[in-house]
């Protein structure tokens, strides 16, 4: 009876996100700390309860619920924009004490680019608690101005309080760094709270709020529907700024496709690519 109640509840107010969503806002945050992965974009950008190969790069806590190593690569090319290009690089190790991340994030061209380089490492620290620290190098280079680079470091927590429910928190530079010695502008400082919830065997739900310091709170969102044991379709949003998202992930073998388009009414569409594989069984 209560978790029917809780499965109400959880549909009216994720019912309630699409208001949130009216306020377009042209001021874009700096895409190499932006969430990775197609399949956390079909599902409006949320990424934090999400636990796959992407988590070495969107929050450290959740690599714990990866079982076997694996490995990912990913690009998004922004507004169909060569030079707007996104790549990443995602790796994670289980091992007896605890799970092994690291990722890499290029974004760019020649005379632009940016790079973000993290090592995780998390421990799963009761059967719904998992606890992850990132120590990240983000690099910026400028053709004929030079290049400057600073550590960086992040957190994230996994929680699972109901098995139908999973609670992904992480938190990016809190510690305000900036990004080199010689200058004072800070690299983004920001946290990520979100949950996926599983109405049903077919279903799970995806919410998240996204608060960068100085910056307006995003809200993302998304469905899920299991359409297929090898074939999963979403449906997504996000506010500041407007974006409309859906994909699909299809499973084979050996081998995870994710195909996944956000959409900005203004600038045009954002194709998303993501393949990730087991390296051992």
């Amino acid at each position: 009876m209560m978790l029917n109640k809780f499965n109400k509840l959880a549909v009216n107010l994720f019912a309630l996100l699409p208001y949130l969503f009216f306020t377009p806002n042209l001021s874009f945050g700096q895409v190499v700390f932006a969430p990775v992965g197609a399949s956390q974009w079909m599902l409006g950008g949320t990424s934090v309860a999400h636990s796959d190969v992407w988590s070495a790069t969107n929050n450290a806590g959740a690599i714990t619920e990866v079982k076997r190593t694996q490995g990912g690569i990913y690009s998004e090319q922004r507004f169909n924009e060569s030079k707007l290009r996104l790549s990443n690089a995602s790796f994670i190790l289980p091992t007896k004490y605890c799970h092994i991340g690291a990722s890499i994030n290029y974004f760019g061209y020649q005379a632009f680019n940016q790079q973000k380089i993290g090592l995780s490492i998390a421990k799963k620290l009761s059967n719904i608690f998992s606890l992850g620290v990132q120590l990240n190098y983000v690099a910026t280079n400028i053709e004929n101005y030079g290049n400057a680079g600073n550590v960086a470091l992040a957190g994230g927590l996994l929680i699972k309080p109901l098995p139908s429910l999973t609670l992904g928190f992480s938190v990016f530079n809190p510690t305000q760094n900036e990004y080199a010695e010689f200058t004072t502008e800070r690299m983004p400082s920001y946290a990520r709270l979100g949950c996926a919830y599983d109405v049903s065997d077919k279903i799970t739900l995806h919410t998240e709020a996204d608060q960068t310091l100085s910056q307006s709170l995003i809200f993302r969102g998304g469905v899920k529907y299991k359409l297929h044991p090898i074939i999963h379709l979403a449906v997504g949003a996000s506010n500041k700024p407007v974006y409309y998202t859906f994909g699909t992930s299809i499973f084979l073998k050996s081998i995870q496709i994710d195909l996944a388009t956000s959409f900005h009414q203004v600038l045009g569409v954002t194709p998303h690519l993501g393949l990730s594989l087991p390296v051992q069984k």
